[in-house]
C-alpha cells in the first residue's frame, strides 16, 4: 500500500495579491483645479495691494517718479539721435551723393546732433533734481524720527527705539504676569525707607582665647 502525501497548502497572501497602484507625479483633476483657484485668488490679492500702495503714494514719491519716467523718455531720444546722426554721417561719406542730396543729409545731421545733444543736457538736469528730491525726502523723513529727541541723543534714541519696536512686534514675546500677592510685596519693600533703628546695633563676639592676666588669678 502506497501513500501519497499533498504538498501543503497556505492561504493566499493578501500584500501579495492586492492589485499595484499607480503611481502619478500629478495629483487629480480636482487638485489641480484647486491649486489653480488659490493661485488666481493669491495674484488678485497681490495686484489689489500693489494698486493700493501706488495710489497712496506721496506727492513726492508720485513727482520722482514723472521725472524718472521724463529722464528714460529722453534718454531714448537721444541714443535715436545719435545713431540717426551716426548714419547720416556715413551717407555724407558716400562719393557718389548729389550735391542737393549732399547738402540735405547735412543739414539733417546737424539737426539730428543738436537734438541729442539737448537731450543729452535735459537728461543730465533731470538727474540732478531727482537726486535733490531723494535728498530732501531722507531729510524730512530723519527730521520726523528725531523729532523730540536733543541732537546729541538722536542716534542713540533711534537705536533704544528701533530695539523697543523690535521686541514689541518679536514673535517670540512672551508675557511675564506677577499675582497680586508679589506685587504688593515687591512694591512694600521697594517703597520702604531703611532708617537707622532698622539696623541691627553692632556686637562683638566673645573670643574663645582667655587673656594671660585671667589665666594666672584663676590659677
Amino acid at each position: 500500500m502506497q501513500l501519497y502525501m499533498s504538498a501543503p497548502t497556505w492561504p493566499p497572501n493578501p500584500t501579495t495579491n492586492r492589485p499595484k497602484r499607480s503611481l502619478s507625479m500629478c495629483g487629480s483633476p480636482r487638485e489641480t483645479t484647486c491649486a489653480n483657484r488659490r493661485y488666481s485668488i493669491a495674484e488678485q490679492a497681490l495686484t489689489g495691494a500693489l494698486n493700493r500702495s501706488e495710489q497712496q503714494r506721496s506727492p513726492e514719491e508720485l513727482q520722482i517718479r514723472a521725472l524718472q519716467q521724463a529722464s528714460v523718455a529722453l534718454s531714448a531720444r537721444a541714443q535715436e539721435s545719435r545713431e540717426r546722426a551716426a548714419k547720416l554721417k556715413l551717407s555724407l561719406a558716400a562719393r557718389d551723393t548729389a550735391p542737393d542730396r549732399y547738402v540735405a543729409l547735412q543739414q539733417e545731421r546737424w539737426m539730428e546732433e543738436k537734438r541729442h545733444l539737448a537731450a543729452d543736457r535735459d537728461v543730465g538736469m533731470l538727474t540732478q533734481r531727482i537726486a535733490g528730491l531723494k535728498a530732501d525726502r531722507e531729510n524730512g523723513q530723519e527730521e520726523v524720527e528725531n523729532r523730540g529727541f536733543p541732537p546729541a541723543l538722536n542716534n542713540e534714541a533711534r537705536r533704544g527705539a528701533n530695539l523697543a519696536r523690535f521686541w514689541d512686534c518679536s514673535p517670540t514675546k512672551t508675557s511675564f504676569h506677577l499675582n497680586l500677592k508679589c506685587k504688593l510685596a515687591l512694591d512694600q519693600s521697594s517703597s520702604r525707607r531703611v532708617t537707622m533703628s532698622d539696623v541691627t546695633p553692632l556686637r562683638l563676639r566673645p573670643s574663645s582665647v582667655t587673656p594671660p592676666l585671667r589665666r594666672l588669678t584663676t590659677n
